[in-house]
């Protein structure tokens, strides 16, 4: 058996068991999934026909392209974000969509409007992550998130030290920086209440690994996962090494080794956004496959269970 989380963070074996229907047929879900009045059983549950969520896959597009490169048609992907689709950076078509939508808690029909969609099997998030970024450490808003308690910045600080400080550079607006905050913020949130409404199958936050993001959620939604960390370079030498953390609610083995060379020193320093907010093809597709023995080994083993 596979290890996983419940939805109150606590590490379990991903045992798997049946749920009769009232036609008697047998349909399976995940035993750290409870049903709510939400929930029903899948009607399936193999790597098979699934129904991929892909929140703030607006920019770059990274999980849209990689999982279309596996050239599954049983695969229907739905890419979620703000900007307009005339913007967006693939080519539609019946099993990639684009849904623009704002995935935020400021959105009062945020549920609403993601219950038109089919329910996910895998939900795959990249919410922002400027506001929880350390490189602007010395004038980030948000200082730290506690158990109970927040240490941030007032607007009294930033004109402060707009007047202790000679680079323009230096100067941070406090309108942006409380804007910043407070999207990141409703943005992170919103991908808790989504995995905590939807349940999918699987699912996976993306954020770079020193981001205070994890601090936020685990403080302050008290929402835990499994922490799977990996070097971008070790994927696509045309990248940096960007220690990025992927929590989840399974535990993946990807690739962390050191590089000293023959890799990319500048494509985050010198790219735009889009250019750094992109993920590596094989990462993705790494992180496909895993989730997909995943679910092949305990679906051979209810298999076995249902034969016995």
């Amino acid at each position: 058996m596979s290890y996983g989380l419940n939805q109150k963070g606590e590490s379990i074996k991903m045992n798997w068991k049946k749920h009769n229907n009232k036609e008697d047929h047998f349909t399976v879900v995940p035993d750290m999934f409870d049903l709510d009045e939400y929930d029903c059983p899948r009607e399936y549950l193999t790597w098979d026909h699934l129904i991929i969520w892909a929140l703030f896959d607006d920019g770059n597009s990274s999980y849209q392209k990689a999982i279309s490169s596996l050239d599954r048609q049983d695969f229907i992907i739905y890419s979620i974000g703000i900007n307009d689709p005339k913007n967006i950076d693939f080519k539609q078509t019946k099993n990639n969509i684009y849904k623009q939508m704002n995935l935020s808690l400021t959105n009062p029909n945020l549920i609403k409007e993601l219950k038109t969609l089919p329910r996910p099997d895998i939900i795959l998030a990249s919410p922002p992550c400027e506001s929880f970024s350390i490189a602007d450490c010395s004038c980030r808003m948000s200082q730290s998130y506690g158990a109970s308690n927040w240490v941030v910045r007032n607007r009294d600080w930033y004109k402060t030290r707009a007047l202790t400080v000679t680079a323009p550079n230096k100067i941070r607006n406090f309108i942006h920086k409380e804007t910043n905050r407070l999207n990141g913020e409703s943005c992170a949130g919103a991908v808790v209440h989504i995995i905590e409404t939807f349940k999918p199958i699987f699912w996976i936050i993306e954020n770079p690994e020193s981001s205070k993001i994890w601090d936020f959620l685990a403080h302050h939604w008290n929402f835990k996962g499994i922490r799977n960390v990996s070097y971008y370079y070790n994927y696509d030498l045309n990248f940096s090494k960007k220690p990025t953390c992927f929590l989840s609610n399974v535990e993946l083995k990807l690739k962390k080794q050191i590089l000293k060379e023959n890799y990319s020193k500048t494509h985050f320093a010198l790219g735009n956004y889009k250019q750094r907010s992109s993920i590596p093809q094989e990462l993705i597709v790494d992180i496909l496959k895993q989730l997909e023995m995943n679910l092949r080994f305990n679906w051979a083993n209810l298999l076995g269970e249902i034969d016995d």
